[in-house]
Formats: structure tokens, sequence, C-alpha cells
């Protein structure tokens, strides 16, 4: 999934991250699809969540802090081509 954000800060941005990246569990919890490795990117910045710590969050192995540790965030190299 790709969006613009208005984020002036990376902790603003990791904040917003991390809550597309709940929402998406939420989606999961409520059996609309299952579970996957999902990719946020906006601007030059890229978050992961894996499928393993998304089933962990769901079935309540993970709590929500300990799922947002796990959410990857990392820079994007991108060309003008």
């Amino acid at each position: 999934m790709e969006y613009s954000t208005h984020s002036e800060t990376a902790d603003e941005l990791e904040t917003e991250l991390h809550l597309f990246a709940d929402l998406f569990v939420d989606v999961v919890a409520e059996g609309e699809y299952d579970p996957v490795t999902i990719s946020i990117i906006t601007g030059t910045v890229e978050a992961i969540a894996t499928e393993p710590a998304i089933e962990a969050y769901v079935s309540g192995d993970l709590e929500k802090a300990a799922f947002f540790e796990t959410v990857e965030i990392l820079g994007v190299e991108r060309s003008n081509e």
C-alpha cells in the first residue's frame, strides 16, 4: 500500500505507520482477510508487518506494544526513472 502523509516528525510518522498496521490486524481479526506480510510505503519510508507477527497479535499471543516493536521501518531508495 502506498499513501501520502502529512506527518512532520519521525515519531509522528512511526505512530501513523503503526496505526495502519493495527487497522490491518483488525481486518484480519474480523475474518475479512488471511494474515499476510504487509508493506506500507510513504515517501522514502517503508513499514513491514510480517505474517507471523500479525498472526500472533490476532491470536492474543502478542500484545499491541510488542506487535509494534516487530514492525520494521526502513528507508526506501527511489529512482527518478
